[in-house]
């Protein structure tokens, strides 16, 4: 036997003790959560405790690489339901980030890690009380005065088994922590904040099946599917839940029906057995839906729509705003990107975006400065999603990046004279070719619990194209509503900065760099901050302009190769661009006929002499005689002009 399940058995055992009565020991088969119809939830039976010890050994060996729960709560009959509870020496919460060695004074008995970051717990106490697990009682108020999971105070919890593997983005395993804690008192949970009353009784009295049923969900959902975003109508309308963080998605569904004037009860009706619904099955299910529907309608806030009403007030007068406070933009690299602000690194083919996005993202991670030009104002982790490259290509660059930029940061470990000086940790998650879908909502739900859970301070995509799904990149609305928008919204709730790489076209049709890019204009307009580039073949030099809304930084340049080989360390590569003044070009003395070729040259094609009248006006026709003249034009059929070939 594998010391996992024996680690994670012996944990079982300490936190049910002496209690007497049935537990379950649910789980999810690890193979399913990538598979067509999404986590297999399996129940399982109701295991007789202690005298299925052996029993229950014998299952967790045997799922050793499943996703394993378990009940810290005990019943007194084989149904997990609330009425059936029995009072036990404990307490326990979902911690989800809250570090449990944090824990103000309320350290627990036995806490885990399911996965990095996330945290899971159970205090002793010296004997059962009843209603420990009510509403508002010891172990709610706990959970609420920690910050922890709303959701996991009552008697039908389920927690992860400590050492259990974690599947649900990728093969991960949970660990113990510690296991011999302090025993707490119940007279410290009474010294606990209540929990604000939200009058959950109340609402769960009128949620019965029966009113349910009585409603007409369909037309609920008709007057408020008009109020509610993009995103959640989206949601609503999945038949599969694959991949999908469904308590997050859930919830947002909630709270949005909630502001749009919906009831506890039509909320409940609305979600009930949908894709969404993360209960069915469970025998408090209604009793589940019922409360987080009534805690939606509690939080929803003074200004929201009832009933589709549109704001009242009195007007807010632009004198008014000057004692307003208006929190004023930060940075995230000094002049080059602020936090929270979203917008592209874009150029042609083979002008080196990538590179630059893996300098940006070394720099934020590190602290060093971009390009050892840029100061990094908020240094933090970094999500960086390849979609383009391959991850071998990437971690090349990336190596050669780091030696040149923040080589105490490099995997290698870096050399103090003749002394090796281990790395210190580079805070990149880089999710190779993962399959990201921008346009589908449950990506959307994946990268908001990424990004809230490590907390990144940019996310950076590499590229668009290669993300869209079946978004056309010309279609400004389509692209707005299921591509841009959901990302500004990430950008703003979790000041994380949203950087992506995208080309523009090879031969520019605007003088305005954002207007190069592939796709519709709204592309450059959802921007708050840019990093445009520009390559000349002949010189090797790269132009990077900065574009912004905050006062951005000057353009810079520079000059290729970039790269030298450190022979101090075994010759590699290094990424060094060298910053360098772009030349200006020479003055040049404007041809005659120049106008008309260059009105022909920004049309793309031959020109009409009727168009060329209306561009270029009175003098066209001898502006056309000039260009002819001087070998710039030609007259290709009668009344019809094109410019010369050169070669």
């Amino acid at each position: 036997m594998s010391s996992m399940p024996s680690t994670s058995f012996n944990t079982l055992t300490r936190i049910w003790g002496e209690s007497e009565g049935y537990v379950w020991t649910p789980w999810i088969d690890a193979g399913s959560w990538s598979g067509p119809k999404g986590p297999r939830y399996h129940e399982g039976r109701a295991w007789r405790w202690p005298e299925q010890a052996d029993d229950i050994r014998d299952h967790i060996e045997a799922h050793a690489d499943d996703d394993q729960y378990f009940t810290p709560g005990v019943f007194s009959a084989p149904r997990r339901v609330t009425q059936h509870a029995i009072p036990v020496p404990r307490l326990w919460a979902d911690l989800d980030p809250v570090d449990p060695s944090r824990a103000d004074g309320l350290t627990p008995t036995i806490a885990w890690e399911t996965s990095p970051g996330r945290y899971q717990c159970v205090w002793e106490m010296p004997y059962p009380r009843e209603g420990a697990t009510a509403h508002g009682g010891p172990n709610h108020r706990l959970t609420h005065y920690l910050g922890a999971d709303p959701s996991g105070w009552d008697a039908t919890q389920l927690l992860r088994i400590p050492g259990s593997a974690h599947s649900k983005h990728g093969p991960q395993r949970g660990r113990l922590l510690w296991s011999d804690g302090p025993r707490l008192h119940w007279r410290q949970t009474t010294q606990l904040p209540e929990v604000p009353t939200r009058e959950d009784d109340t609402a769960m009295a009128a949620l019965s099946e029966e009113a349910i049923r009585s409603l007409d969900r369909a037309a609920v959902w008709a007057r408020a599917r008009p109020l509610v975003s993009t995103r959640t109508r989206e949601l609503m309308a999945l038949r599969d839940a694959s991949g999908l963080d469904r308590s997050e998605a859930l919830w947002s569904v909630e709270r949005d029906l909630a502001d749009a004037g919906c009831s506890a009860l039509e909320i409940v009706a609305v979600v009930m057995g949908t894709v969404l619904d993360k209960y069915v099955g469970r025998g408090d299910h209604l009793r589940r839906l019922s409360i987080e529907a009534s805690r939606a309608v509690a939080e929803r806030p003074t200004e929201a729509l009832e009933g589709g009403a549109l704001p009242e007030g009195a007007p807010m007068w632009a004198s008014d705003l000057a004692s307003v406070h208006i929190p004023r933009p930060r940075w995230l690299i000094e002049g080059i990107w602020t936090r929270g602000g979203c917008g592209f690194i874009s150029g042609a083919p083979k002008s080196y975006k990538s590179w630059l996005a893996l300098d940006l993202a070394v720099a934020v991670a590190t602290g060093a400065p971009m390009l050892g030009m840029h100061r990094v104002a908020a240094p933090g982790p970094v999500l960086y999603l390849q979609e383009e490259d391959s991850l071998a290509t990437t971690v090349d660059r990336l190596d050669q990046i780091v030696e040149g930029r923040a080589p105490s940061h490099h995997w290698g470990g870096s050399l103090d004279g003749l002394t090796w000086v281990p790395p210190r940790p580079l805070p990149i998650d880089i999710q190779a070719h993962t399959g990201v879908v921008l346009s589908d909502p449950r990506w959307h739900a994946w990268l908001g619990e990424r990004v809230r859970t490590y907390g990144y301070h940019a996310v950076i995509i590499d590229t668009l194209t290669t993300t869209v799904g079946d978004v056309d990149l010309d279609r400004a609305v389509d692209l707005q509503t299921r591509v841009l928008r959901p990302l500004r919204e990430l950008a703003q709730t979790c000041d994380c900065a949203v950087i992506i790489v995208h080309h523009s076209r090879k031969n520019p049709q605007s003088g305005r760099r954002g207007s190069n890019m592939l796709g519709s204009v709204a592309l450059h307009g959802w921007v708050d901050c840019a990093l445009y580039l520009e390559r000349d073949e002949e010189s090797g030099v790269i132009t990077v302009s900065p574009e912004g809304k905050h006062d951005p930084a000057e353009g810079w340049s520079m000059r290729l190769p970039r790269m030298y080989r450190d022979w101090a360390t075994g010759g590699r590569q290094v990424w060094a661009p060298e910053a360098v003044e772009p030349q200006a070009p020479a003055p040049t003395q404007r041809v005659a006929g120049s106008r008309v070729t260059d009105t022909i040259r920004s049309m793309g094609r031959a020109a009409t002499a009727g168009q060329l009248k209306t561009v270029v006006g009175r003098s066209w026709r001898r502006q056309v005689e000039a260009a002819i003249a001087n070998g710039m034009l030609e007259e290709t059929s009668p009344g019809v002009f094109s410019l010369v070939n050169s070669r």
